[in-house]
C-alpha cells in the first residue's frame, strides 16, 4: 500500500469505528499506526488484500492506458462511446512508448470503428500473422473473425457506440471474476500477519485492519467462514470501500 492508501485506509476506519477518543496519531512503520487514547497504546496494522498482484498491476495498467486513449478518441470519432483495451500479461505497454503508442491505437480506433452504428459494438484482437502479406483468402477470413494486427502490446480493443449518452467513457474491466472472501484467504493474510507481531513496536493491543478497496481486484463478494475469528491480534477487522462498511472478525 502507497503512503496515500494507508491515509485513506486509516480515515475511513475512524469515520465508521467511533467508539474511542484518540489522544494521540502516529505514522512510525511497524505497526503501521500507534493509537494513544487515555487508557492505552494500539498498534494499528494494514494490509490490502487483491485477487493477485500481477491482476492489480496489469488493471491499474489497462484503466490509465485506456484513459489516455479516450482523451485521443474523443476528439477523432464524431460520436460517444464507451472503450476498454486490453493488455497483453506479459508485455504491456512500457512508460517510455505510451504516449506514442496511446496516439497510434486512438488513429485505429477512428479508422476502424468510424462507421460503427448507434447502439452497435465491434472488438478486435491482435493476431501475429502479418496481414499485409497474407494471401488475400487468408486475409479476409481473419479480418471477418476480428483479427488485427494492433500496436505493440495491445491484446484487444472494445467498443461501443451510445449515441444519446452524455458522454465518452472508459468501461475498463479489471477483472473477470469477483471471487468469495474465502477461509484460505483470511488465513493466508493471518499467517503473514501475525508472524510479523514480534517485530512491532511495544503497545497494549495490536488490531489488523484487512482493505478490500483499491479498485475492482480487491472488491470479494461475501465473506465464506464463520465470524467471530480467531487470531493473535486483539482486534481484526475488514474496511470494505465499496460497500462503505467495516466488518469486525474479532472484536
Amino acid at each position: 500500500m502507497t503512503y496515500q492508501e494507508e491515509i485513506h485506509v486509516i480515515n475511513a476506519f475512524f469515520g465508521l469505528y467511533k467508539n474511542f477518543l484518540i489522544d494521540k496519531l502516529e505514522h512510525p512503520d511497524s505497526p503501521d499506526f500507534i493509537m494513544t487514547t487515555d487508557s492505552k497504546k494500539i498498534g494499528i496494522e494494514l494490509t490490502q488484500i487483491v485477487h493477485s498482484q500481477n491482476a492489480k498491476q496489469l488493471s491499474s495498467e489497462e484503466i490509465n492506458f485506456t484513459d489516455l486513449v479516450l482523451k485521443k478518441l474523443v476528439h477523432l470519432l464524431p460520436f460517444n462511446f464507451s472503450i476498454s483495451i486490453d493488455l497483453f500479461t506479459n508485455k504491456g505497454v512500457s512508460k517510455a512508448k505510451r504516449e506514442n503508442i496511446s496516439t497510434e491505437v486512438a488513429n485505429f480506433c477512428a479508422n476502424e470503428f468510424l462507421n460503427l452504428e448507434d447502439t452497435m459494438h465491434a472488438s478486435v484482437e491482435h493476431v501475429e500473422t502479418d496481414l499485409s502479406s497474407a494471401i488475400p483468402f487468408v486475409r479476409d477470413r481473419l479480418l471477418g473473425m476480428g483479427l488485427r494486427n494492433l500496436p505493440e502490446g495491445i491484446k484487444s480493443i472494445n467498443l461501443f457506440r451510445y449515441d444519446l449518452h452524455g458522454s465518452s467513457f472508459n468501461s475498463q474491466s479489471e477483472a473477470a471474476v469477483i471471487p468469495e472472501f474465502s477461509k484460505k484467504v483470511l488465513d493466508d493474510i493471518l499467517n503473514a500477519k501475525e508472524i510479523k507481531l514480534r517485530s512491532y513496536k511495544p503497545c497494549d493491543e495490536y488490531w489488523l485492519i484487512i482493505w478490500q478497496g483499491g479498485g475492482i481486484t480487491g472488491y470479494f463478494k461475501g465473506i465464506e467462514f464463520d465470524i467471530p475469528i480467531s487470531s493473535t491480534f486483539d482486534k481484526v477487522f475488514i474496511l470494505r470501500s465499496a460497500q462503505n462498511d467495516l466488518v469486525i472478525l474479532k472484536p
